[in-house]
C-alpha cells in the first residue's frame, strides 16, 4: 500500500518504458534533435551507396554468368556436332557397307574398325553394328553394355524412323557413369537401309572435363546438363558424383532454357543452397546448360559495401549517442533520479530514498521530496492501524469477548451431560452434533482475532524450499489423512525470498489445506515458485490442485472475509492469506486451471540485498 500511495502522488510511471521517456521534455528534446541532425544524413548518404554499388555489382555479375554460360554451350554443342559427325562418317564407310551388302561377313575386320573409332578417344564405350533385320553382325570387346542395354525397342524405332543421328536421353551406368545411346541408319548410295550401326556415348570421360572446367565458376561455381525434366544428367562436381539422375534442377532453370526469353537470377539449387546462375538450352536434343555460382561469393562485393556502409553509420550513430547521452544526462539527471526513485517506490520499496542531486536548486527538491515519503510512510501505518482498528477490532472486541465466556460455558455443560446421553444413541448423536458447533465457532473466533489483530512483519531472506517444508509441516496431517501428494518445483535457481517466515507459512500453508481438501484422496497438489516472465522484477508462487475447480461468479468474492462455500468454513481463512500476502508488497489471485481444479498465485516484488544479491519480497 505504502508503494502504491507513493507512486499516485509522484506521477504514473509505465514498467518496461525506457528511461528517457520517463524524464523532463527539455532532456528528451535534446537527445532526439541531436541523434536526427548527425544520423540522418549519415544514413541518407550510407543507403544510396549501398543502393548503387548493389545495383552495380549484381549486374557485373549477371553479364559475368551470361558469359560463361554461352561460352559452355558452344563448348558442348561442339562435342554434340563432333560426335554426330563420326557416326555419320562410320556410317558411311565403304567397309560397313559393302559387309552389309556381302553375302559373306568378316566379323574380324568389322570389329577392327569399330574398334579403331573407339580407341580414337574417350568418348564411346562400345560401338555394334546389325542388319537391315537388327541381326548383330559385329560388336567392340566393350560392347557388354551395348549388347545388354541396346538395341531397345525406343532406339530402333528412333533410328529406323529418323534421318540422321538419333539419341536417346543420357541415363546412369552406376558409380558416377553417364551415358547416351545413339543409332544411325547404314545405307547405300541409293538410299536403302543396310542395317544399322549403334554406339554408346561416354558422356563421364568425354564431356564432364568440358563442363567441370573451372574457367570463370570462381571457387564456388558449377556447370552442369539437365533435360526438360529438370534432372541432373551430368555430374557438377568431378570429386562428388552421384547427383546425376538423383536430383531436380529449380524450376526457374526450365524457365530460363525453354520458357522464353534467357534471364539470370538467384535462387536455391539442387541442395537447398542460394546461387546466381541461369540455363540455355542446346541446339540438339532436350538439354540445357547450367551454370551456378554460390551467391555469398557472387554477390560477395554487396556485402563488402553493406559492411562499409553499416560501420560508417554505426560510428556517427555512437559518436551521436556519447554526445547526445551526455548532454541529455547534464541537463536531465536531476529529474532521472527523481523518477527512477519514484517508480523504485511504487514497485515496493517503501524506504527508498532520493540521494544528493548536485545542484542546489535540486537539493531543495531532494530535501521536500524525502520528507513528503516519510510523511505520507508514517501516515500510511496510521491510517493502516486506524483502518484495522475501526473494521475489525471493534467486532474482534466486542463479539469475542461477549461470546467466548458464555460458550466456554456452554462447552463444558455438554461435556458434563455428553456421558449422560450414552444410553440414548439419538440424544447422544445430538450432543456430539452440539459439541462439534461450539468447536466450528470457536475456529471462527481465533481466525477472528488474526484477522483483526494488527500484523509487524520480521522479514528475512531464506530459500523457497525452507518457506515451502515450514508450509507442508502445518498442513501435513490432513495431506497424510486423504493421502494427498505434494508436488514442489523450485525455479528461482537458489534467488532467495525475503518474508516473515511464520505468516507466510502460515499462509501457504492455509492454500495447502484447502486444496486438500477438494483434491480426491490420493490426488497431488502442485507448487511452483519461478521468476515472472512478463515483470522480470516480480516472482510468482502457484498452488494447483486436481479438484473441481470454483464457480466463476466466487472468483472475485472468494478472498472476502467472511465469505465461504464450506458447509463448516469461517470465511476468514483467505481473508487471512490476502492480508499476509499484502504485507509483504504482494497480490494474491485465483483462477480455474485449463483442464481441472484450481489455482493460486502469489506474485512479490523483486529486491538486492546489502551484497548486491537479488532476493524476493
Amino acid at each position: 500500500m505504502a508503494g502504491r500511495t507513493v507512486a499516485s502522488l509522484a506521477g504514473p510511471v509505465k514498467e518496461n518504458v525506457p528511461l528517457i521517456m520517463r524524464i523532463n521534455n527539455l532532456q528528451t528534446r535534446v537527445l532526439v534533435a541531436l541523434i536526427l541532425i548527425s544520423v540522418l544524413p549519415a544514413l541518407a548518404m550510407a543507403l544510396q551507396g549501398y543502393h548503387c554499388g548493389r545495383q552495380a555489382v549484381t549486374e557485373t555479375m549477371y553479364r559475368h554468368v551470361t558469359a560463361v554460360t554461352e561460352g559452355r554451350v558452344v563448348l558442348i554443342t561442339s562435342w554434340l556436332d563432333e560426335r554426330i559427325e563420326d557416326m555419320r562418317d562410320l556410317a558411311s564407310l565403304p567397309t560397313l557397307v559393302d559387309a552389309l551388302q556381302s553375302d559373306t561377313v568378316q566379323t574380324a575386320e568389322l570389329e577392327r574398325v569399330l574398334s579403331s573409332q573407339e580407341t580414337r578417344g574417350r568418348s564411346y564405350e562400345g560401338l555394334a553394328l546389325y542388319d537391315s533385320a537388327w541381326k548383330a553382325m559385329a560388336v567392340t570387346h566393350s560392347g557388354k553394355h551395348l549388347q545388354r542395354c541396346i538395341p531397345d525397342e525406343a532406339l530402333r524405332r528412333g533410328v529406323e524412323e529418323g534421318d540422321g543421328v538419333y539419341m536417346e536421353a543420357a541415363h546412369s551406368h552406376g558409380k558416377g557413369g553417364i551415358g547416351v545411346h545413339a543409332g544411325v541408319r547404314v545405307v547405300d548410295g541409293a538410299g536403302k537401309t543396310l542395317g544399322y550401326l549403334t554406339v554408346n556415348i561416354n558422356m563421364t570421360n568425354s564431356l564432364m572435363p568440358l563442363l567441370q572446367n573451372r574457367s570463370g565458376l570462381m571457387n564456388t561455381g558449377k556447370s552442369f546438363v539437365i533435360n526438360k525434366n529438370l534432372d541432373l544428367i551430368s555430374e557438377p562436381f568431378p570429386d562428388r558424383p552421384g547427383v546425376a539422375f538423383r536430383r531436380k534442377a529449380n524450376a526457374f532453370l526450365g524457365e530460363c532454357a525453354w520458357g522464353g526469353a534467357p534471364r539470370v537470377g538467384t535462387y536455391a539449387d539442387y541442395n537447398g543452397n542460394r546461387v546466381v546462375g541461369t540455363a540455355r538450352a542446346l541446339p540438339h536434343g532436350d538439354w540445357a546448360v547450367v551454370v551456378e555460382i554460390d551467391a555469398k561469393e557472387a554477390m560477395g562485393w554487396i556485402n563488402r559495401l553493406l559492411f562499409r556502409a553499416g560501420l560508417t553509420l554505426l560510428i556517427v550513430l555512437v559518436c551521436a549517442l556519447f554526445l547526445s547521452i551526455w548532454l541529455s544526462r547534464l541537463l536531465g539527471r536531476p529529474l532521472a533520479k527523481l523518477a527512477r526513485t519514484a517508480h523504485s517506490i511504487s514497485e515496493g520499496n517503501p524506504e527508498e530514498r532520493l540521494g544528493p542531486l548536485g545542484l542546489a536548486e535540486a537539493e531543495e527538491v531532494r530535501r521536500a521530496f524525502n520528507h513528503m515519503l516519510d510523511e505520507l510512510q508514517e501516515k500510511e501505518r496510521e491510517l493502516v492501524r486506524t483502518a484495522t482498528l475501526a473494521t475489525v477490532g471493534e467486532i474482534t472486541s466486542s463479539v469475542v469477548h461477549e461470546i467466548r465466556n458464555p460458550l466456554s460455558s456452554v462447552k463444558m455443560n455438554l461435556q458434563s451431560l455428553a456421558p449422560l446421553c450414552s444410553g440414548s444413541p439419538e440424544n447422544e448423536e445430538l450432543a456430539q452434533i452440539a459439541l462439534g458447533q461450539i468447536q466450528r465457532l470457536e475456529v471462527m473466533l481465533n481466525e477472528l482475532l488474526q484477522y483483526g489483530r494488527p500484523l509487524e512483519l520480521h522479514l528475512e531472506a531464506m530459500p523457497f524450499a525452507v518457506v515451502m517444508e515450514e508450509a507442508h509441516e502445518l498442513s501435513r496431517d490432513i495431506m497424510e489423512a486423504r493421502n494427498i501428494n505434494l508436488s514442489v518445483e523450485d525455479g528461482l535457481n537458489g534467488e532467495k525470498v525475503r518474508i516473515d517466515i511464520d505468516l507466510f507459512s502460515r499462509a501457504l500453508a492455509n492454500l495447502l489445506r484447502n486444496a486438500a481438501e477438494v483434491t480426491p484422496e490420493g490426488g497431488t497438489i502442485h507448487v511452483a515458485a519461478r521468476p515472472l516472465k512478463s515483470v522480470p522484477d516480480r516472482i510468482e508462487i502457484s498452488v494447483s490442485d486436481d479438484g473441481p475447480g470454483i464457480w466463476p461468479e466466487n472468483l472475485e468474492r472468494l478472498f472476502r472475509p467472511f465469505f465461504t462455500t464450506k458447509p463448516d468454513g469461517t470465511g476468514l481463512g483467505l481473508a487471512n492469506v490476502r492480508k499476509i500476502v499484502t504485507l509483504h508488497g504482494g497480490d494474491v489471485t485465483v483462477s480455474n486451471g485449463e483442464s481441472k481444479g484450481a489455482v493460486f498465485i502469489l506474485r512479490f516484488p523483486r529486491h538486492r540485498n546489502e551484497s548486491g544479491t537479488v532476493i524476493a519480497l
